[in-house]
């Protein structure tokens, strides 16, 4: 069975990083933010303030996730029939949406329907082998 990896655990009430903290990964997202604006840099890097995903996000995250478990597989010499991975997305769309405020404005069911007919497309139309 494969397993899903766990979304990042949200904090339930942030305390605010410290300077061996925050220098302990310098990415160039930060830097660039910290470049445009001092206050968001705080706000998130510091604060550890963290809006809401977008649709968008959750959507992409699930298609990654699903991708990432397929080429897993396949790494491994393993098959997953459409039906495992059907499962995979499943599991995925519900875990990566706990405890997340995601705006679906009442359009979560076709959402997900069509995130997951461009994951049957994509398998459909791979050039990449089973093998």
């Amino acid at each position: 069975m494969i397993a899903v990896a766990d979304p990042p655990a949200a904090a339930e009430e942030s305390q605010p990083r410290t300077i061996a903290e925050l220098t302990q990964t310098v990415s160039a997202s930060r830097l660039s933010t910290w470049q445009r604006c001092r206050l968001q840099f705080y706000f998130r890097y510091v604060a550890g303030i963290q809006k809401a995903p977008t649709p968008a996000l959750h959507i992409g995250t699930v298609i990654h996730t699903v991708l990432q478990q397929w080429n897993l597989a396949r790494w491994h010499k393993r098959q997953l029939n459409i039906e495992a991975l059907k499962g995979i997305f499943s599991q995925a769309w519900a875990i990566w949406q706990e405890g997340e405020q995601i705006e679906w404005d009442g359009k979560e069911q076709a959402a997900k329907s069509t995130a997951w007919n461009v994951l049957q497309t994509y398998f459909r139309d791979t050039p990449i082998t089973g093998d």
